[in-house]
């Protein structure tokens, strides 16, 4: 997956054309919303516990059996299971972030 600059680059150097116009314009545009990006990947990490939680009581609200003797949460090891796996998902969206050109030190704590 590339960043917008390496597509903009790419997309460019495959037409034998240098960056201007329009892709100049929207790289200049993704700059200028850049801290849009970050805060709302600093709302996600600070707030990743919450959102777990809330998810996790949502579905088991909405699914009751999940916690019945059959169900996929009803030990304590299939919940932390499934909390787990909740939070390599969230994990996962630190990778998105990471290759949409994020900086690092802004995304370090995801």
């Amino acid at each position: 997956m590339l960043d917008a600059f390496s597509r903009v680059v790419t997309n460019a150097d495959a037409k034998a054309a240098y960056v201007g116009g329009a892709d100049l314009q929207a790289l200049k545009k993704f700059i200028s919303e850049g801290n849009k990006r970050l805060d709302a990947v600093n709302s996600v990490v600070s707030n990743a516990s919450c959102i777990v939680s809330d998810a996790v009581s949502g579905m088991i609200c909405e699914n009751p059996s999940l916690i019945s003797p059959s169900g996929n949460c009803y030990t304590n090891r299939r919940m932390a299971a499934c909390l787990r796996d909740e939070d390599r998902c969230l994990n996962g969206l630190k990778e998105t972030y990471s290759s949409l050109g994020v900086p690092a030190n802004s995304n370090a704590r995801a």
